[in-house]
């Protein structure tokens, strides 16, 4: 805009002008120009050429676009789908009445599995009504024992009474409570609650958890899990993200148990008849979903922070595994996210407590984070290495939520990635500082990466930013694509974003501390810290777009250069993703190693369907994706592949390159981009690999094309047998079965994945040696197979040992109360008959076994070649049994685990008719059921258009090496 003085007086043209907002500009911010009507046609030329100019300066011969040219409109064909489900299309309480504080008192009846309550919570009156409606679920609300007192009222007859019994509608958990007469507006007042409940066994709301003492005797403690809508089970609530209140929680319970809440305690006062009444500070003001409340027969260690704040672990009482590994981590992990979001951890305490009994695998309710045991009690003889690092993770994950999520928590469930996908990213990133022996990064590619790339490769996926009404809904969006994909992009935004990155989440968690936000509020405060980036354009499209693209990448006829396109990626196939509805574009920020510059990241970013990268003529291969930090796949010509392969094979690309080729072939083979033998052939480029992460990826491909074959012929599977025992074999010979001193963690995970590859490939030396093992394991030398060999151990034993193996490896379970010795059992039953199968699932049913751990069971059976119908069929049988004794997320894994490894069009069709019943229909899981289907559909793709390539390609191995 034309405002000095100076600029006015050249201004000579004395009529009117004609004011254009941002036609020509490419910059961040709008521009205005005034023209006179004469000289339009003399700007637009002007600016026209100015602007190709500067595109062609910077992209054609630069590569990046440089981040203040970023457009804030979106690079998409067809702008973004709007995924926000709007507040009317919410169902959402009314607004008439709001909380500000609550009032809690609670009186658990273990022995009975019942506890009573009371409220009293402060409300601001909106508008006049005669109801209030709250949420409450599965709880009695007394009409005789609730009331509304307006504030100031002084006389015993002020309260007023309800008009009639408080009605629970159970399809929206919505209590109506209808008083006698109207309250005013404006007005505030305490309303008084008294209510009861059932300390349930379903692993949600205020619910039991049974644990055995020493010798024998059953016990129990009462625990929380309130995320996402759960907080109603407990107490008659206003339970929505964004209708945030303080707290305060007092609990009258047995004198010799421990209460915990999110707040220290403050007041204890013991009473006759051994009660004792714990009285806790307030909270600040939170959602209702991050209040949590325990009580149990508990002990605990403790450590503090430099800052001051006492750190604790809780563990039911006759727990033996050490909690003293997660202490630490969790000190470290406060200090670290202290200084790295720049606001100190700002509650007085942080209690971490172990509970036999959890559906998820931790739950981070502020200043009381929830987990099962296996995720925060250690044991050096039972805990595997991995299960050593995934511990520390999920600790770092848990604090990380500490900030991002409780101290600023997302509006609506439809940003429910900004919490998950924020913490899951700020959780490795911990760990990474922490300790930098697990590798994590790399591990990275693994456990998220290729987990948000599988499933956004789905049809049935849907967008990080996902429309969210009903609470229903809910649970189905704690999956891949929040926490994976979610994380990935926040990391590919954080090396795009650079230092500025950190100042960036300072500024947005200060801005909105106690409060709640939407993802926009991140992208705004990260601009504003970045250098005039504008994040929102850069990022619209990853997270209101459903999918990702495939860049492919081949050389520039006749000079330097080398060409890259990018199109959606899609499971279904390229020409399901040329479709008009799938014609998608992202801003694709490009990151490539060349043989010339080896050492340097150069970076472009591809906003354009196609583009050229300044590679020079004589480079002997490029990388693209460097690390695999980006959230995209990349196809290579073949002549780019076959020297990229000589890079590979010389080590000359890092380890994450190594991986991330090998997980980008196989994708690509699987989806008909290319040929199983191609990807098959690619694995030749990593003779003389020697690090461990890459080994997984090779056996994990290797597995993965013997599961989606597995109805075809016995030979197939004989002759990949034959390459893998070539494989692992001289890895086992070389890492051998005991631990080396000055091993880290990442030897142990090599000797676990050597062994058990050899293992399920039947090397006969190795099956050998684990027998002998497994017999002196049985006879009491519990170091005869260390914690990291137990699970490949077990299974071995399981799948050759007929039905008095699987008998044997079930004792084991029996007669420990360890977790991680439980569950590598329990992973490992998966015999080769089809009626073992379903001994072991019946076996998951039964009383030894968790509810939380039983779909480990429908996994392993679900995932053997000769089992997978069975399970399948005993799922179906059993469903009834299924339904009633899980909900939410266990549920839908249950269903998922038995159907998606099906790859048979036929079975398809009677998955789709089995849940379409009414009798079996749950809603909440109809979007797992529709992935399942359509990988069921993919993969029955895969198996008819390139079983018999496989089969010659194996074929041709087991002959060649006969020579």
């Amino acid at each position: 805009t034309w405002k000095s003085r100076v600029h006015r007086r050249r201004l000579a043209w004395p009529g009117p002008f004609l004011t254009f907002s941002g036609i020509f500009s490419p910059l961040s911010r709008p521009m205005r120009i005034l023209v006179r009507p004469s000289d339009l046609v003399h700007a637009f030329l002007v600016s026209t050429f100015l602007f190709s100019f500067a595109r062609y300066y910077f992209t054609d011969l630069h590569g990046p676009v440089p981040a203040d040219l970023l457009s804030p409109s979106s690079p998409s064909s067809q702008p973004p789908p709007s995924n926000m489900a709007t507040k009317a299309e919410r169902e959402l309480l009314p607004e008439t009445v709001r909380p500000s504080h609550y009032e809690l008192f609670l009186e658990p009846d273990l022995p009975a599995f019942t506890y009573a309550g009371r409220v009293d919570v402060t409300v601001d009156l909106k508008a006049p009504t005669d109801t209030i409606v709250l949420n409450a679920k599965h709880l009695v609300v007394s009409r005789a024992g609730s009331h509304f007192t307006p504030a100031g009222s002084a006389t015993a007859a002020a309260p007023v009474k309800l008009a009639a019994e408080p009605a629970h509608n159970k399809e929206n958990d919505h209590l109506t409570l209808t008083f006698e007469t109207e309250l005013a507006a404006g007005s505030t007042g305490t309303l008084h609650l008294e209510f009861t409940g059932e300390l349930n066994d379903q692993m949600c709301g205020w619910y039991r958890s049974k644990y055995n003492e020493a010798d024998g005797t059953e016990t129990y403690c009462a625990v929380t899990q309130f995320e996402a809508v759960d907080a109603r089970r407990a107490f008659p609530c206003w339970d929505e993200p964004e209708i945030k209140a303080t707290f305060g929680v007092t609990m009258r319970v047995e004198a010799g148990l421990v209460a915990l809440s999110n707040m220290p305690d403050v007041e204890t006062r013991v009473e006759d008849g051994g009660k004792k009444t714990v009285r806790f500070e307030k909270s600040p003001i939170m959602s209702t979903y991050l209040l949590a409340f325990a009580v149990g027969d508990f002990k605990s260690i403790e450590a503090s922070t430099k800052g001051g704040v006492k750190v604790r672990v809780f563990m039911p009482r006759p727990e033996t595994d050490s909690g003293e590994f997660a202490l630490q981590t969790g000190v470290k992990c406060l200090e670290f996210f202290g200084d790295y979001y720049g606001i100190e951890y700002p509650l007085p305490k942080m209690d971490m407590l172990a509970v036999p009994d959890f559906a998820a695998g931790a739950m981070e309710n502020w200043g009381l984070v929830l987990y099962r045991t296996k995720y925060l009690l250690f044991n050096e003889a039972t805990t595997s290495a991995k299960d050593k690092t995934r511990l520390a993770y999920v600790v770092a994950h848990e604090l990380a939520h500490q900030w991002f999520g409780n101290l600023v928590t997302m509006e609506w469930w439809t940003d429910l990635w900004l919490n998950e996908g924020f913490a899951t990213w700020a959780g490795w990133l911990a760990i990474d500082t922490i300790y930098p022996e697990f590798c994590v990064w790399d591990g990275f590619l693994t456990e998220e990466w290729a987990l948000g790339l599988k499933l956004d490769a789905l049809l049935s996926s849907h967008p990080i930013e996902v429309p969210v009404a009903k609470a229903e809904e809910i649970d189905s969006i704690f999956d891949h694509i929040s926490y994976a994909k979610g994380s990935s992009v926040i990391r590919m935004l954080a090396q795009f974003v650079g230092n500025d990155f950190a100042a960036g989440v300072t500024h947005y968690l200060k801005r909105h501390q106690y409060d709640n936000s939407v993802t926009v509020d991140l992208w705004r405060a990260l601009s504003e810290k970045a250098g005039g980036i504008d994040v929102a354009a850069l990022m619209g499209p990853w997270v209101k777009q459903m999918g990702y693209p495939v860049v492919s990448a081949e050389r520039v006829e006749g000079g330097g250069g080398v060409r890259v396109t990018q199109r959606r990626f899609l499971s279904q196939g390229p020409e399901a993703a040329a479709q008009p509805d799938n014609d998608y574009l992202w801003p694709v920020p490009l990151t490539f190693r060349t043989a010339d510059k080896p050492g340097e990241v150069q970076s472009f970013l591809l906003r354009e369907r196609s583009a050229v990268l300044p590679v020079a003529a004589g480079a002997a291969w490029v990388k693209l994706n460097v690390d695999h930090s980006g959230f995209y796949r990349v196809q290579y010509s073949a002549e780019m592949l076959a020297q990229l392969g000589g890079a590979i094979r010389a080590k000359a690309v890092s380890v994450s390159d190594r991986m991330g080729v090998i997980m980008d072939v196989f994708a690509l083979a699987a989806a008909s981009y290319s040929s199983t033998a191609s990807a098959l052939d690619a694995l030749t480029y990593y003779d003389g690999e020697t690090e461990y992460l890459v080994w997984t990826l090779i056996a994990g491909k290797l597995s993965g094309v013997a599961s989606v074959m597995y109805q075809q012929p016995d030979q197939l599977h004989q002759n990949l047998a034959q390459l893998g025992r070539s494989l692992f074999v001289p890895l086992v010979e070389r890492l051998g079965w005991e631990p080396k001193a000055g091993e880290g963690p990442l030897d142990a995970m090599f000797r676990a994945l050597a062994v058990g590859a050899a293992l399920k490939y039947e090397a006969e030396a190795v099956v050998a040696e684990a027998r002998v093992r497994f017999e002196r394991f049985r006879a009491g030398d519990q170091g005869a197979i260390v914690a990291d060999l137990q699970h490949p151990v077990f299974a071995a034993i399981v799948n050759g040992g007929g039905e008095a193996g699987l008998e044997q490896v079930m004792a084991v379970y029996k007669e420990t109360e360890n977790t991680g010795l439980r569950t590598s059992v329990l992973n490992a039953l998966s015999p080769n008959d089809p009626a073992l199968a379903r001994r072991a699932l019946e076996f998951s049913l039964s009383a030894d076994v968790r509810k939380q751990d039983g779909f480990l069971v429908v996994s392993a059976t679900a995932h053997g070649r000769k089992t997978r119908r069975a399970a399948w069929e005993f799922v179906k049988e059993h469903w009834a049994t299924y339904k009633e004794g899980l909900e939410g997320m266990l549920l839908g894994r249950v269903a998922a685990l038995a159907t998606e490894s099906l790859a048979d069009d036929s079975l398809a069709e009677e998955v789709r008719a089995f849940f379409a019943d009414p009798k079996n229909h749950v809603a909440g899981i109809k979007r797992q059921i529709d992935q399942s289907l359509e990988k069921i559909g993919v993969d029955a793709a895969w198996v008819s258009r390139d079983a018999a390539a496989v089969a010659d390609w194996f074929g041709a191995y087991a002959a060649n090496s006969k020579k």
